[in-house]
């Protein structure tokens, strides 16, 4: 298992806000990078949130704790789970994971 020093996004944002444009991007492009690799073997992570982003000690963001992580059936997940502020209205609406456009990138990096 990879030990991972830099800590959460959280607590990296806590220390180094306000962020830098660079920096976001960067964030936002390898946590995507990792959602697009856990929705295209059909799971979905369910808590992603600041907490669950582990830096490694160079900055490069990990996607961690799958522990309410599922697998898509049908475009559907089971239930609806993940922690209050952070679950995303389509999915607190039990709308389908999978649009009809074919777009599997559930996620909007605001």
């Amino acid at each position: 298992m990879e030990y991972l020093s830099g800590g959460s996004l959280y607590t990296f944002y806590q220390q180094e806000k306000p962020l830098n444009m660079e920096t976001i991007r960067f964030l936002a492009a390898e946590i995507i990078c990792g959602l697009d690799f856990l929705h295209a073997r059909g799971y979905i992570h369910r808590d992603l949130k600041p907490d669950n982003i582990l830096l490694d000690g160079r900055g490069h963001a990990k996607i961690a704790d799958f522990g309410l992580a599922t697998r898509i059936v049908n475009g559907k997940a089971k239930g609806c789970a993940g922690t209050l502020g952070y679950v995303a209205p389509e999915v607190s609406d039990r709308h389908d994971f999978f649009h009809s456009n074919g777009n599997r990138r559930g996620s909007d990096p605001y």
